[in-house]
């Protein structure tokens, strides 16, 4: 399972440095359409393409911040641990499920198998924080139990 969680967060470090990638591709290219705008508008049609565009990039650079910002949380992460609690970087094998305690992702599919990347700020997060195996946890109205902690 050690290996499992390293595999994880490899997936989890390219997809978001891809991710990276092309927010920073589209920032770009609004910039330069930005700039653009300034060489070849006037007036008031001018000032609001302007506008639009800062939005637009604006946009970007809050994307590109969260980003960053999951990158180094991702980097926080032990990938060597033998949790007897729930914690972060523990995988939890469930009833229901194997999560990857983390970073907020979703669902992630690694050599045939499901694996729910969520942080401890979630909500079910919050309601794995601390369990021990055979600990069960009520959450939607669901009973989950926790068989194995990694």
């Amino acid at each position: 399972m050690k290996e499992i969680k390293s595999k994880i967060i490899f997936h989890l470090t390219t997809l978001i440095e891809r991710k990276i990638k092309t927010i920073q591709q589209s920032m770009n290219i609004a910039l330069e359409s930005r700039n653009e705008a300034t060489k070849s508008s006037a007036g008031d049609k001018h000032e609001t393409s302007r506008a639009l565009i800062q939005t637009e990039i604006d946009n970007y650079a809050q994307q590109l911040n969260k980003a960053l910002i999951q990158k180094n949380n991702l980097k926080q992460i032990p990938q060597i641990s033998d949790p007897q609690k729930v914690e972060l970087g523990s995988l939890v094998m469930t009833n229901e499920g194997t999560y990857f305690i983390g970073i907020g992702w979703g669902k992630l599919s690694i050599e045939g198998e499901n694996y729910f990347c969520i942080s401890l700020a979630s909500p079910i997060g919050k309601s794995l924080m601390n369990q021990e195996n055979g600990n069960n946890i009520t959450f939607s109205n669901r009973k989950i139990t926790i068989i194995e902690i990694y």
